[in-house]
């Protein structure tokens, strides 16, 4: 059952993931932001459905990353991608997307 539970949050991130994407294609970062909070809230929801015992300390481990990063976002300069000018263009969205999602992956690969 646990390996079923995986696989399905595994296919609804995979969902999320591209609806992020189409977002960042129309240019629209702050809604991909909004979206991607709206399923780290969902997310933490099913966990505490199914695992309660693990659920408020999934809440508070997510709250203290969540607002460590808020923390240092005023000190934050991101990775320009090559040609990115002062307004990124839709690709350049796509491109931080896509190796900061990577880069998330494969930590969360390294920590498992």
């Amino acid at each position: 059952m646990a390996a079923s539970i995986a696989a399905k949050a595994q296919r609804r991130a995979v969902r999320f993931a591209a609806a992020v994407r189409e977002l960042l294609a129309d240019g629209c970062g702050d809604a991909a932001l909004t979206e991607a909070v709206a399923r780290l809230r969902s997310e933490a929801a099913k966990v505490r459905r199914q695992r309660p015992a693990d659920g408020a300390l999934i809440d508070a481990e997510l709250a203290g990353t969540v607002l460590a990063a808020a923390a240092r976002l005023s000190d934050h300069k991101p990775e320009r991608p090559e040609g990115c000018g002062r307004r990124p263009e839709p690709e350049h969205l796509l491109a931080v997307f896509a190796a900061s999602y990577s880069l998330a992956l494969q930590e969360g690969e390294s920590d498992a």
